[in-house]
């Protein structure tokens, strides 16, 4: 799930503790036992043209503003010279109707950001405002609440209801500040499992925990769990198919299209696999652990890096960049029989996915 942080600190309004609101979410966030499902990307000093940017760029489906707002419910952003620009209700809500097929969730820690979530709220299934203006201690009190209890697995609501809670246990008399418009019903991408859930939702973290727990039981063919397991260990089995799922569609989306975005995507994910085989060796059969390792190893002394060369994949393409680059017919045996080499590693990872997934089921199975 990718996080954009966006804060805003004109240099004519009062100063806030914002590197300190960031630096504590990501913290969070890292130690949490769902991190490798949080990106957190951050843009700072943040201009009204810099939103979109940051959106095309990051395609988050949780955004947050952290700033200052005026009574008036306008957001404080920076102009060229680093002072204040007013951003209307208006705007933003605009804005985000156009994203509502990606961006689940939008936080305003902003003094009287009510008026703009209320506005956003017609587009974005949940948006968190303020009612009043709020100190400094209970902005950060309550972004790092939320954040903490989506690193635990909570939802949206959830989320909102422990950071209120967060800011109360501290002492602090602003718990009722944050408010939460909530309107699923114009989210498309906040979906249950069903026959027509895509492996791509699964893994994209567009359905919610329930709904991945039930795709993860009938994605490896589980229909009588064990009744002695907590949610919380099928929980972490689903989590673990999930990564390795996720590596296989990176490789495919790679296979397909060697773009730089797919190429970033296919490396994070191997790091993320390459993590879980190495350390959480519960989850795997000791044969299949190594076997997983073996390829994972392969896949890593891949040069990714070069895009023309993953950009070949057949004898047609071969001749075809050699009207570019002389002397590549020359090369053309080598790169064919390396493209057949890597398509065939690509198999064996799924074929070890297999018995991954029949030994997940034979664990998790009551019978």
């Amino acid at each position: 799930m990718n996080i954009l942080f966006l804060s805003s600190e004109p240099s004519d309004a009062s100063r806030l503790r914002l590197n300190q609101e960031l630096r504590d979410v990501r913290e969070k966030l890292q130690i949490s036992k769902e991190r490798d499902n949080f990106l957190l990307i951050s843009r700072e000093s943040v201009r009204p043209g810099d939103i979109t940017q940051a959106i095309f760029d990051i395609e988050p489906h949780i955004v947050h503003f952290s700033g200052h707002g005026l009574s008036t419910g306008e957001l404080c952003f920076e102009n060229a010279l680093g002072e204040t620009q007013p951003v209307k209700p208006s705007a933003l809500s605009k804005l985000f109707e156009l994203v509502v097929s990606q961006v689940r969730c939008v936080v305003l820690n902003a003094c009287y950001s009510e008026i703009q979530a209320k506005a956003i709220s017609q587009h974005i299934p949940y948006v968190i405002g303020m009612n009043q203006a709020i100190g400094d201690k209970a902005a950060i009190t309550f972004a790092v609440g939320f954040y903490k209890a989506l690193g635990a697995g909570r939802s949206f609501e959830d989320a909102y209801k422990f950071a209120c809670v967060e800011i109360e246990l501290e002492g602090i008399p602003e718990h009722l500040t944050p408010v939460i418009y909530m309107n699923q019903e114009k989210s498309p991408n906040v979906i249950q499992a069903n026959k027509c859930t895509t492996i791509e939702q699964f893994v994209g973290n567009q359905i919610d925990l329930a709904a991945q727990l039930a795709f993860f039981s009938q994605n490896i063919g589980l229909t009588h769990p064990r009744k002695d397991y907590t949610k919380a260990q099928f929980g972490a089995y689903c989590r673990t198919w999930k990564k390795l799922q996720a590596l296989r569609v990176a490789g495919d989306n790679l296979w397909e299209q060697a773009n730089e975005d797919n190429i970033i995507k296919f490396v994070n994910y191997l790091n993320i696999v390459t993590r879980i085989v190495r350390e959480e060796e519960i989850f795997f059969e000791e044969k299949d652990r190594l076997d997983l390792l073996n390829v994972l190893d392969i896949f890593r002394s891949f040069r990714v890096g070069k895009v023309k060369l993953i950009k070949l994949r057949s004898k047609q393409m071969v001749e075809e960049m050699s009207r570019y680059f002389p002397g590549l017919h020359r090369l053309e045996r080598t790169v064919m029989r390396q493209i057949e080499e890597n398509y065939e590693y690509k198999l064996q990872y799924e074929n070890l996915l297999e018995n991954v997934r029949e030994s997940f089921k034979r664990r998790l199975s009551s019978y």
